[in-house]
């Protein structure tokens, strides 16, 4: 899910999301990339999945502050204790 819409100009880009849904977004992605229970597809290691979150924050696909609180917070370990 990217966060941008590419028919508005790059400064008019970024859509006005609510913090909490584009901190779900960046969940969704990483579960996306990292969940061992898709029967379509592989899991990518943890590192990789983070990698690549790390490519949407570089092509502003997502926000770099919450991905900052996303990896300080070590949220993607959250979710793999669970599982």
């Amino acid at each position: 899910m990217l966060l941008v819409c590419p028919e508005r100009p790059a400064s008019a880009a970024r859509w006005h999301l609510p913090v909490q849904a584009k901190m779900k977004t960046i969940c969704d992605i990483f579960d996306a990339l990292s969940a061992s229970d898709r029967p379509y597809k592989r899991a990518v290691p943890t590192d990789r999945a983070l990698d690549i979150l790390k490519l949407c924050v570089r092509d502003e696909e997502i926000d770099p502050e919450l991905f900052r609180v996303f990896l300080d917070a070590r949220v993607y370990r959250l979710a793999g204790e669970q599982a």
